[in-house]
């Protein structure tokens, strides 16, 4: 007859005074009512602090949430000077060997997760450093085309999935470190752009061990039946937020821009910020890019740092230089930041602009 499964309990209780041999054998008449197995009872008292007891014993496996309220109750039912108590349930072979196979496919998809991401920086880089392509009608209006349907199916995508990942603390707690006002557990905004400032960092950037809730949306969604389509795909894995400056523009179209972190050069498909270089001739913004073939697109929530008519290349490096030196950037550049700092530099742009103002008066039109 196949042998039935067990599993181990351990029962730690705190008394008022130390534990005597009455405690302990009232625990293990208490072990014995609920074990499949007297052998496997083990009662002892803590010899660095004989007011803690240990119990371990066997009972058939059931689901914890089943059975430790029961084991609670009848272990110290008839305990004297009880103070306190904890149950946990020791992990069985199988179950370790099971949780070693998921820590190993977890490693494994976030190793996939850096390559595709490796991967469609390095695609788009070698295609954005060259903009000769820009003078050519044709393949602008191609590029542009393969923009607008990848923009198309990102916001057809993102609002219907991404609320699921974000809970209120989170979302506040977020609102908290860029500095917004949180009154009677509610975020105060000053103006609309505020909010999606907030919404943008909470989403993209605002990431715990280098994974953000969109990375989380990628990975999750399948489970939930929904299709993400492969091009918002290649558009998160490749994502990064930074720091651009541009001085020329293709009307109508986007902006050839510096990335100042990076170094890269790259055309900003932005069909509206576009124009406002007919009214200065320099711009510096820090958001977040995606990749898009040949052009790189934003995520709708530039924040724009500086329009100064004397500002040039020079400039905006002295500028990336200071706001990069509280990072400990400024030696390093440059570089492409991980997740985390990416973050961390978000946060820091983010929070000198709502603090300023800056971020409230900012229209994206």
């Amino acid at each position: 007859m196949k042998p039935k499964r067990t599993r181990k309990v351990h029962v730690e209780i705190v008394l008022s005074v130390p534990a005597t041999a009455g405690h302990l054998e009232v625990l293990r008449s208490a072990a014995e009512s609920l074990t499949c197995d007297a052998g496997s009872i083990s009662v002892s008292a803590d010899p660095a602090d004989p007011r803690i007891t240990d119990t371990e014993f066997d009972i058939l496996w059931a689901r914890q949430e089943d059975v430790v309220d029961r084991i609670m109750k009848t272990m110290k039912m008839n305990v004297e000077n009880f103070e306190n108590s904890s149950v946990w349930f020791p992990k069985t072979e199988a179950e370790e060997r099971r949780d070693r196979r998921h820590l190993e496919r977890a490693k494994e998809r976030r190793r996939e997760k850096a390559a595709a991401a490796k991967a469609a920086y390095d695609a788009a880089a070698s295609v954005s450093d060259n903009l000769s392509w820009l003078r050519d009608k044709q393949a602008l209006a191609k590029a542009m085309s393969e923009y607008d349907a990848a923009n198309k199916a990102f916001c057809d995508f993102l609002p219907q999935h991404t609320q699921q990942l974000i809970d209120s603390y989170r979302w506040k707690e977020a609102a908290r470190k860029l500095g917004f006002p949180v009154r009677n557990d509610r975020v105060v905004f000053h103006s609309e752009q505020e909010m999606f400032f907030l919404n943008d960092f909470v989403i993209m950037t605002n990431t715990l061990h280098n994974r953000a809730p969109i990375d989380h949306l990628m990975e999750d969604a399948w489970w939930r039946g929904a299709m993400v389509p492969e091009i918002v795909r290649s558009m998160v894995a490749g994502r990064r937020y930074t720091l651009l400056f541009s001085r020329e523009a293709v009307p109508g179209q986007g902006l050839i821009c510096r990335d100042l972190i990076t170094g890269q050069r790259l055309f900003l498909a932005e069909h509206g910020m576009s124009h406002m270089l007919s009214s200065t001739p320099s711009l510096l913004t820090a958001q977040v890019i995606m990749p898009v073939g040949r052009v790189w697109a934003g995520t709708g929530a530039p924040f724009i740092m500086r329009l100064n008519k004397q500002l040039d290349d020079a400039g905006a490096d002295a500028c990336a230089a200071e706001l990069l030196a509280s990072l400990g950037w400024k030696d390093r550049l440059p570089f492409v930041p991980t997740p985390n700092e990416q973050r961390a530099f978000a946060q820091s742009v983010l929070s000198m602009g709502i603090r300023s103002g800056i971020v409230a008066a900012t229209s994206f039109a």
